[in-house]
Protein backbone atom coordinates (compact mmCIF):
# COMPACT_ATOMS: atom_id res chain seq x y z
CA UNK A 1 0.00 0.00 0.00
CA UNK A 2 1.36 3.47 -1.08
CA UNK A 3 0.24 5.99 1.91
CA UNK A 4 0.44 9.36 0.52
CA UNK A 5 1.74 11.69 2.94
CA UNK A 6 2.51 15.94 2.89
CA UNK A 7 5.98 16.72 1.95
CA UNK A 8 8.24 19.34 3.35
CA UNK A 9 6.68 22.00 0.46
CA UNK A 10 2.78 21.95 -0.61
CA UNK A 11 3.71 21.13 -4.03
CA UNK A 12 5.34 18.04 -2.54
CA UNK A 13 4.17 14.40 -1.17
CA UNK A 14 6.43 11.34 0.38
CA UNK A 15 5.09 7.96 -0.24
CA UNK A 16 5.51 5.44 2.76
CA UNK A 17 4.68 1.94 1.81
CA UNK A 18 3.13 -0.43 3.72
CA UNK A 19 3.36 -4.19 3.03
CA UNK A 20 0.56 -6.57 4.90
CA UNK A 21 -0.39 -10.20 4.74
CA UNK A 22 -4.46 -10.42 5.50
CA UNK A 23 -6.05 -13.11 6.50
CA UNK A 24 -9.55 -11.31 5.81
CA UNK A 25 -10.71 -8.64 3.99
CA UNK A 26 -11.17 -5.11 6.37
CA UNK A 27 -11.81 -1.49 6.23
CA UNK A 28 -8.30 0.19 6.06
CA UNK A 29 -9.26 2.16 9.51
CA UNK A 30 -10.26 -1.41 11.06
CA UNK A 31 -6.76 -2.44 10.67
CA UNK A 32 -3.85 -1.14 13.38
CA UNK A 33 -1.58 1.40 12.02
CA UNK A 34 -3.90 2.55 8.91
CA UNK A 35 -6.88 4.14 10.26
CA UNK A 36 -5.86 7.27 8.87
CA UNK A 37 -3.52 6.72 5.64
CA UNK A 38 -4.84 7.83 2.24
CA UNK A 39 -3.64 6.55 -0.94
CA UNK A 40 -3.20 3.28 -3.13
CA UNK A 41 -3.43 0.02 -1.50
CA UNK A 42 -2.96 -2.88 -4.21
CA UNK A 43 -4.79 -6.50 -3.17
CA UNK A 44 -3.31 -9.48 -5.13
CA UNK A 45 -4.63 -13.46 -4.86
CA UNK A 46 -3.69 -16.37 -6.66
CA UNK A 47 -6.36 -18.97 -8.04
CA UNK A 48 -5.76 -22.49 -9.58
CA UNK A 49 -8.68 -23.28 -12.48
CA UNK A 50 -8.64 -26.80 -12.91
CA UNK A 51 -8.09 -29.23 -16.44
CA UNK A 52 -12.16 -28.35 -16.57
CA UNK A 53 -10.94 -24.58 -17.70
CA UNK A 54 -11.21 -24.29 -21.02
CA UNK A 55 -12.25 -20.96 -21.94
CA UNK A 56 -14.53 -21.75 -24.80
CA UNK A 57 -18.08 -20.71 -24.20
CA UNK A 58 -17.11 -20.11 -20.50
CA UNK A 59 -16.27 -16.67 -18.62
CA UNK A 60 -16.01 -15.35 -15.42
CA UNK A 61 -17.03 -12.24 -13.32
CA UNK A 62 -15.22 -10.98 -10.29
CA UNK A 63 -17.33 -9.62 -7.92
CA UNK A 64 -15.55 -7.08 -5.29
CA UNK A 65 -18.52 -6.28 -3.26
CA UNK A 66 -17.96 -3.20 -1.28
CA UNK A 67 -14.67 -1.03 -2.37
CA UNK A 68 -14.11 2.39 -1.37
CA UNK A 69 -12.81 4.57 -3.15
CA UNK A 70 -11.90 3.86 -7.30
CA UNK A 71 -10.58 0.68 -8.49
CA UNK A 72 -9.11 -1.06 -11.30
CA UNK A 73 -8.47 -4.85 -11.98
CA UNK A 74 -5.47 -7.00 -13.78
CA UNK A 75 -5.58 -10.37 -14.32
CA UNK A 76 -2.70 -12.10 -15.02
CA UNK A 77 -1.05 -8.75 -15.35
CA UNK A 78 -3.24 -7.60 -18.41
CA UNK A 79 -6.07 -4.61 -17.27
CA UNK A 80 -9.12 -5.59 -17.42
CA UNK A 81 -11.86 -2.76 -18.44
CA UNK A 82 -13.84 -0.82 -16.74
CA UNK A 83 -15.21 -2.02 -12.97
CA UNK A 84 -18.15 -1.21 -12.75
CA UNK A 85 -17.78 1.31 -10.25
CA UNK A 86 -21.51 1.19 -9.05
CA UNK A 87 -21.89 -2.59 -8.34
CA UNK A 88 -18.27 -3.91 -8.12
CA UNK A 89 -18.35 -6.29 -11.49
CA UNK A 90 -16.00 -6.88 -13.80
CA UNK A 91 -16.37 -9.30 -16.34
CA UNK A 92 -12.71 -11.38 -16.20
CA UNK A 93 -13.34 -14.30 -18.51
CA UNK A 94 -11.21 -13.63 -21.35
CA UNK A 95 -8.13 -13.39 -18.92
CA UNK A 96 -8.62 -16.71 -17.40
CA UNK A 97 -6.63 -19.78 -18.30
CA UNK A 98 -5.80 -23.02 -16.92
CA UNK A 99 -4.19 -23.22 -14.61
CA UNK A 100 -2.50 -20.17 -11.82
CA UNK A 101 -3.96 -17.37 -12.68
CA UNK A 102 -3.01 -13.76 -10.61
CA UNK A 103 -5.69 -11.58 -9.63
CA UNK A 104 -4.59 -7.71 -8.45
CA UNK A 105 -7.50 -5.23 -7.54
CA UNK A 106 -5.57 -1.68 -6.96
CA UNK A 107 -8.01 0.66 -4.98
CA UNK A 108 -6.88 4.67 -4.70
CA UNK A 109 -8.49 6.66 -2.12
CA UNK A 110 -9.78 10.38 -1.42
CA UNK A 111 -6.69 12.08 0.86
CA UNK A 112 -9.58 12.80 3.46
CA UNK A 113 -8.49 10.30 6.17
CA UNK A 114 -4.76 11.35 5.90
CA UNK A 115 -6.02 15.61 6.13
CA UNK A 116 -7.89 14.52 9.58
CA UNK A 117 -4.34 14.42 10.73
CA UNK A 118 -2.36 16.45 9.07
CA UNK A 119 -4.73 19.54 9.06
CA UNK A 120 -6.92 19.09 11.98
CA UNK A 121 -8.48 22.59 11.93
CA UNK A 122 -9.60 21.88 8.27
CA UNK A 123 -10.56 18.65 8.60
CA UNK A 124 -10.48 17.00 11.88
CA UNK A 125 -14.15 17.04 11.73
CA UNK A 126 -14.70 14.77 9.10
CA UNK A 127 -15.54 11.64 9.61
CA UNK A 128 -13.58 8.86 8.84
CA UNK A 129 -13.92 7.07 5.65
CA UNK A 130 -14.10 3.08 5.25
CA UNK A 131 -11.50 2.96 2.64
CA UNK A 132 -10.31 -0.49 0.95
CA UNK A 133 -11.08 -3.70 -0.76
CA UNK A 134 -14.13 -4.46 2.04
CA UNK A 135 -15.80 -7.55 -0.11
CA UNK A 136 -17.04 -10.35 -0.02
CA UNK A 137 -14.71 -10.62 -3.24
CA UNK A 138 -15.94 -13.96 -5.58
CA UNK A 139 -15.37 -15.21 -9.11
CA UNK A 140 -18.68 -16.27 -10.19
CA UNK A 141 -18.35 -18.46 -14.02
CA UNK A 142 -20.32 -18.45 -16.04
CA UNK A 143 -21.35 -20.29 -19.61
CA UNK A 144 -20.42 -24.27 -19.44
CA UNK A 145 -18.85 -25.97 -16.75
CA UNK A 146 -16.01 -24.30 -16.63
CA UNK A 147 -15.02 -25.94 -13.17
CA UNK A 148 -13.65 -28.93 -12.11
CA UNK A 149 -10.76 -30.63 -9.77
CA UNK A 150 -6.62 -31.13 -10.92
Amino acid sequence: MADWRPGRAPDRHVTVDHRLSLDALAAWPDIPGLEDVSGVGRYRATVRLGRGWTGAGSGARLELGEVFDTCRVTVNGTAVGPVDQVTGVVDVGDLLRRGENTIEVEVATTLLNQLRTVRPAEFGAAQRQRYGLIGPVRLVPYGRAVVSGG
